[in-house]
């Protein structure tokens, strides 16, 4: 022993002496190292105790520590939930406040519009009751001129009939007295003028032939006159239902105008009704889908409180429940430490078992979680994206109705211009039938142009009144269409705006879920990354475990052989010795005393170079 271990060695061990060579021996050993390595330990953990329960102080500390942090934490996500609340009813509110002035503009728009409808209505009233009077004024002056014409006409014709007939009686007078006279003539002369009755014969028959022809001459220009009166009281009636004529057609434009005015202000009419219905029908489905989306985000407040306080139950159902475990599972190490040692290693077999059936509980646990987190990141992105896809629609629709609209208001608008194009063309028409034929009649009527330039003249003026108050009219509705104009770029830009704030918070809303999505993954692919790696750790741990248990066991084989032939060798020695000494006793009494101390002294020699060694080896391995 001293040679092997020398003496500091051995009662630092607690090894005083050592009888026998058996196995026992070196077990005897180790147990008795290890009682008085308790009893050391007893001692000292008397004063741990008092340190332990110092420590369960501070663990108590630190569960308030921890109650205190998420009481802090639960706190500050309630006044973050409570901010972004008052944030979003503050933009309820501002939107709110925005539609009433919206509608207040628009309710004195209307009003304004009311009010120039009622002025242009009496306008246009009390102009087509000045049309109406002047028409009337204008049908009476024209039948009081037809009158005083027909009658100057008839006292014309009648006068000059007349003439014609005094004529006629005095020159028939003349003649009879010519003739008389012409008879005296003849009678006196005819004594005288014998001779020359042959040739007044013949200067008679000139002179009747001259008479006739004279006469003939004389009907014929009565007949000219004739004609050529009647022909010019047939130019004047043709002329004066010429007249009539441009009457009724300037009547009839007036009237056509007056129906392309009506059709007009009733389309006017019908567009500003559409409007306003189609205005009204929109607050209305505003109206409807702002309750809509209300009642939407209070369920969806609702199920997101309901689906959290689940989780949080959970959470704290398996923290609580880990707790419980964790506390249970220390307890159980704690008495299991207190049993033998011999039973601690099946005991320790069956822990590693259940730490790893734990491990496997706590993956399957661990799992659950991450499914229903996933499940439930899922459900929340799916009702994202019907949301989105509604509202993708919804645009849709009213970008439709808005072309739809602006169609239809081009066609009507260009039907207008076709329209006023055909008239203008059959206006240019008649013009040139009306240039046609005035050059045609310039050679018959040009006595009478002045009476016809007056009238144009005045025509001009009139047209060119006429013009003006169109182009007054026309003014007054292009500056009516340039509000009108000017009312829908302001609502266009206002919608606009209101678009591009959306699209920028649903851009930052988009960001901020993506860049949640990619801190997600990154925690996620970090979290099985290290759970790999720590189930490989476990893995090799294992492995080296294992393979050192196996060489533990092949060493354990070796030295049980060895031993059991060691065993049999000191059997056999043992034996020749007593054989031995049973021939010295019997041959020398004298000296046992002598030969006994020295046996007594070569049988410690030798016990202690044999078993010290097998004790040695035996007894580190064990307490290792």
């Amino acid at each position: 022993m001293d040679k092997v271990f020398g003496n500091e060695m051995l009662l630092d061990l607690g090894i005083s002496h050592v009888d026998g060579l058996d196995l026992t021996g070196a077990i005897l050993t180790a147990s008795c190292i290890r009682q008085k390595k308790k009893k050391k330990k007893k001692k000292k953990k008397k004063k741990k105790k008092k340190k332990k329960k110092k420590k369960k102080k501070k663990k108590k500390k630190k569960k308030k520590k921890k109650k205190k942090r998420r009481r802090r934490r639960r706190k500050k996500k309630k006044r973050k939930k409570k901010k972004k609340e008052e944030k979003k009813e503050e933009e309820e509110e501002e939107e709110e406040e925005e539609e009433r002035r919206r509608r207040k503009e628009e309710e004195e728009e209307e009003e304004e519009e009311e009010r120039r409808r009622r002025r242009r209505k009496e306008e246009e009233g009390e102009e087509e009751r000045r049309r109406r009077r002047r028409r009337r004024r204008r049908r009476r002056r024209r039948r009081r001129r037809r009158r005083r014409r027909r009658r100057r006409r008839r006292r014309r014709r009648r006068e000059e009939e007349e003439e014609e007939e005094e004529e006629e009686e005095e020159e028939e007078e003349e003649e009879k007295k010519k003739k008389k006279k012409k008879k005296k003539k003849k009678k006196k002369k005819k004594k005288k003028k014998k001779k020359k009755k042959k040739k007044k014969k013949k200067k008679k028959k000139k002179k009747k032939k001259k008479k006739k022809k004279e006469e003939e001459e004389r009907r014929r220009r009565r007949r000219k006159k004739k004609k050529e009166e009647e022909e010019e009281e047939e130019e004047e009636e043709e002329e004066e239902e010429e007249e009539e004529e441009e009457e009724e057609e300037e009547e009839e434009e007036e009237e056509e105008e007056e129906r392309r005015r009506r059709r007009r202000r009733r389309r006017r009419r019908r567009r500003r009704k559409k409007k306003k219905e189609e205005e009204e029908e929109e607050e209305e489905e505003k109206k409807k889908k702002k309750k809509k989306k209300k009642k939407k985000k209070k369920k969806k407040r609702r199920r997101r409180r309901r689906r959290r306080r689940r989780r949080r139950r959970r959470r704290r159902k398996e923290e609580e429940e880990e707790e419980e475990e964790e506390e249970k599972k220390k307890k159980k190490k704690k008495k299991k430490k207190k049993k033998k040692k011999k039973k601690k290693k099946k005991k320790e077999e069956e822990e590693e078992e259940e730490e790893e059936e734990e491990e496997e509980r706590r993956r399957r646990r661990r799992r659950r979680r991450r499914r229903r987190r996933r499940e439930e990141e899922e459900e929340e992105e799916e009702e994202e994206e019907e949301e989105e896809k509604k509202k993708k629609k919804k645009k849709k629709k009213k970008k439709k109705k808005k072309e739809e609209e602006e169609e239809e208001e081009e066609e009507e608008e260009e039907e207008e211009e076709e329209e006023e194009e055909e008239e203008e063309e059959e206006r240019r028409r008649r013009r040139r039938k009306k240039k046609k034929k005035e050059e045609e009649e310039e050679e018959r009527r040009r006595r009478r142009r002045r009476r016809r330039r007056r009238r144009r003249r005045r025509r001009k003026k009139k047209k060119k009144k006429k013009k003006k108050k169109k182009k007054k009219k026309e003014e007054e509705e292009e500056e009516e269409e340039e509000e009108e104009r000017r009312r829908r770029r302001r609502r266009r830009r206002r919608r606009r705006r209101r678009r591009r704030r959306r699209r920028r918070r649903r851009r930052r809303r988009r960001r901020r879920r993506k860049k949640k999505k990619k801190k997600k993954k990154k925690k996620k692919k970090k979290e099985e990354e290290e759970e790999e790696r720590r189930r490989r750790r476990k893995e090799e741990r294992r492995r080296k475990e294992e393979e050192e248990e196996k060489k533990k066991k092949k060493k354990k084989k070796k030295k049980k052989k060895k031993k059991k032939k060691k065993k049999k060798k000191k059997k056999k020695k043992k034996k020749k010795k007593k054989k031995k000494k049973k021939k010295k006793k019997k041959k020398k009494k004298k000296k046992k005393k002598k030969k006994k101390k020295k046996k007594k002294k070569k049988k410690k020699k030798k016990k202690k170079k044999t078993v010290m060694i097998a004790q040695q080896r035996t007894a580190r391995k064990i307490l290792l």
